[in-house]
């Protein structure tokens, strides 16, 4: 799994030069309003709760159902130990949260956080499919897609300017639901229904996908957790 988030990291580095000169547009938010506040993403003292939380005012405010199912939850990760969560499973759509804080990995490289989701990798360990949200210690916000073997990766990215900054500890929580992904920091919107090109099945995927919550250089996440529905 630690190779598969790899993978992904690598492919948004290396198309960083391009996105420079040709950015994937960012659609409309179906929303004329945008997307909602998640007010009740303010942390407990009972980490074991507040994936509830957060899964909860999402139901409450229709944008998932009732049905779901706890992939995994883990209390602590940073990228020197290894770790981070992961879990294989044939549901559409997934919700990823973590309380993170990505600081300069102490040379030149960005921090990176990652969390993926819908992952197929081959045996040679190419990724196949997956989609992908990246926040970085220079505060921006990727949200990718990658469609193919030996394709670039679609993104879309936003700078926050310190407003909020990463580097002190922040709750993410990313909703890969249909076709669209969203990105929230302590409740805030930061990435609004980013429109996906990858078809999807009509139900269940017929194979298991791969999600994985990670922390890459300069990372670490504290009640990491994924769900499915």
């Amino acid at each position: 799994m630690k190779r598969l988030a790899l993978a992904f990291v690598l492919s948004l580095v290396t198309t960083f030069g391009v996105l420079a000169q040709k950015e994937t547009p960012t659609p409309t938010p179906n929303d004329e309003d945008g997307l909602p506040l998640l007010h009740r993403t303010e942390l407990s003292e009972d980490y074991d709760t507040n994936w509830e939380r957060v899964v909860a005012e999402l139901q409450i405010l229709e944008l998932i159902p009732e049905d779901g199912e706890l992939l995994f939850l883990e209390d602590m990760a940073l990228e020197p130990l290894g770790g981070g969560g992961s879990a294989d499973a044939t549901y559409r759509n997934y919700i990823m949260g973590a309380l993170i804080s990505v600081r300069e990995d102490g040379g030149d490289s960005a921090g990176v956080c990652t969390f993926i989701t819908r992952a197929e990798m081959n045996r040679q360990g190419q990724i196949l499919r997956a989609t992908g949200v990246v926040i970085t210690s220079d505060d921006e916000v990727y949200a990718i897609e990658q469609t193919g073997p030996n394709r670039q990766p679609r993104m879309t990215s936003i700078d926050t300017d310190g407003d909020p900054t990463f580097y002190n500890p922040i709750y993410i929580v990313v909703l890969v639901k249909d076709a669209a992904v969203s990105v929230w920091a302590d409740g805030i919107p930061m990435i609004e229904e980013w429109e996906l090109e990858n078809e999807l099945p009509d139900g269940e995927f017929a194979d298991p996908v791969t999600t994985l919550v990670n922390p890459e250089f300069g990372c670490v996440m504290t009640e990491l957790w994924a769900y499915g529905f």
